[in-house]
């Protein structure tokens, strides 16, 4: 389990990762002057539930999302994470409208070939890694759902009860099942990014407002920038300087791989670079938090096509 300062240190921990990296920079400069256009009226993202279900299905549908949702390492035939997770959440959401929300029992024993009937078949994955794809996406349901069984009476909103509508409540229960335990080691240090989780909390914090489930709002703890979506804005803006090696994949679409320096590099980067954007922000008076900052850059037309890096991970 995670201690219970691991959350709130993934900025400290970004900030000792890029003190020592030599595979990537920032440029504070270039970071200050984007944050003078930032908009504050961006909310972030989240994908709805559908509306008909009752909210025990609506906590499961958030919960086996975040379970199947992985990002750029392992298709190509979408352009980032997020549209992919768009496109998953679309067949999901007509999933539980067809045939309601499953049990925790129904997911401890699910297979590769039950997740693809459910997904159907989607924007092509790479060849040679669509079978593994699809069996980390049934094994991550089946550690979701043996986890509601033993652990919370087989029932989504008792999982959800139990983290106390806090975003490290959530992180700690979340860090029982292996592909939320998103805490990578970077020259003997522990660097807690969290990004599954922490997207989990976020999508609940939506759904739920102004309901008696709500919670997960402690807005200034979020720090989500340490995916590629983000990354790859930040490269384009000229903010994050990988060195060539990097930037050859990057653009040749070559994955990059999974738990080294370069990849643990650019996702600290992009932590600290937001956090320079809201620090220069609050310097002005501007009430900004790394949430907000991050909503701002996802929501730019202007970085839609920039190149993300391809990771094949089950962090994100």
């Amino acid at each position: 389990m995670l201690q219970q300062s691991e959350h709130v240190d993934v900025r400290r921990a970004a900030l000792g990762v890029m003190k020592q990296s030599l595979h990537v920079s920032i440029d504070q400069d270039k970071a200050r002057d984007l944050a003078r256009q930032w908009e504050p009226d961006v909310a972030p993202v989240a994908h709805a539930a559908p509306a008909t279900l009752a909210p025990e299905g609506r906590a499961m549908y958030h919960l086996v999302q975040a379970c199947l949702s992985f990002g750029t390492g392992w298709c190509t035939g979408f352009r980032g994470p997020d549209e992919r997770t768009g496109d998953l959440a679309a067949r999901l959401r007509q999933q539980f409208e067809r045939a309601g929300a499953p049990s925790a029992t129904h997911l401890s024993r699910i297979k590769p070939a039950d997740c693809e009937r459910i997904l159907g078949a989607g924007p092509d994955p790479e060849g040679a890694a669509a079978p593994e794809l699809v069996e980390l996406q049934a094994r991550a349901l089946r550690d979701l759902g043996r986890h509601l069984e033993s652990h919370h009476g087989g029932e989504a909103l008792r999982f959800l009860a139990d983290t106390g509508g806090r975003l490290q409540g959530l992180v700690e229960s979340c860090s029982a099942l292996p592909f939320f335990h998103d805490v990578q080691r970077y020259r003997g240090v522990e660097v807690p990014f969290l990004w599954r989780s922490q997207r989990l909390a976020l999508a609940l914090a939506t759904e739920f407002r102004d309901t008696p489930q709500q919670g997960w709002t402690e807005w200034e703890l979020y720090a989500l920038s340490s995916d590629p979506r983000i990354i790859g804005v930040l490269v384009e803006a000229d903010i994050l300087r990988p060195e060539q090696g990097i930037l050859v994949r990057l653009h040749a679409g070559e994955t990059i791989p999974a738990h080294s320096e370069r990849e643990i590099e650019l996702r600290a980067a992009a932590i600290v670079a937001v956090e320079l954007m809201v620090h220069a922000l609050r310097r002005e008076g501007r009430p900004a938090t790394a949430l907000g900052v991050d909503a701002w850059l996802r929501a730019q037309p202007r970085w839609c096509d920039a190149p993300r890096p391809r990771v094949r991970t089950v962090s994100y």
